[in-house]
């Protein structure tokens, strides 16, 4: 099968492509670790396939809000909800929330990771940035 759209790169591409190291602050917060890990990952989506994730400004307020922690670095913030206009980011943004509670500092030993969208097509949308 051929490439399709511009940018795009073949399985084989990814499969050999640089492995680099997770780096993480770990005296940082912990909002600020999962800005870190998310900005350590790589964009899959055409035009920008092969590009580093840049957390925008106002998605940082939304880790930070959603990540507080009290004086015992547990979590205050259970679920989360984001609903913002379309072509804003937000299934790149939840991908990478998801990847950093599967892979990064948020993972925790056969913890669940569930993603809910309005339809199937932007379920898939986040599953394949995943």
């Amino acid at each position: 099968m051929g490439l399709r759209g511009r940018g795009a790169v073949t399985a084989q591409h990814i499969l050999h492509a640089e492995l680099r190291p997770v780096i993480v602050d770990e005296k940082a917060s912990r909002a600020e670790k999962v800005i870190q890990f998310i900005e350590n990952l790589r964009l899959t989506a055409d035009p920008w396939a092969g590009e580093p994730f840049i957390v925008r400004e106002w998605q940082r307020e939304i880790i930070r809000a959603w990540y507080r922690t009290d004086d015992d670095g547990q979590l205050l913030v259970k679920t989360g909800l984001l609903s913002v206009a379309r072509k804003n980011g937000k299934s790149g943004l939840i991908a990478g929330l998801a990847t950093c509670h599967l892979l990064g500092p948020e993972a925790v030993p056969r913890g669940e990771i569930v993603v809910g969208a309005t339809d199937s097509d932007q379920s898939g949308i986040v599953f394949r940035e995943l």
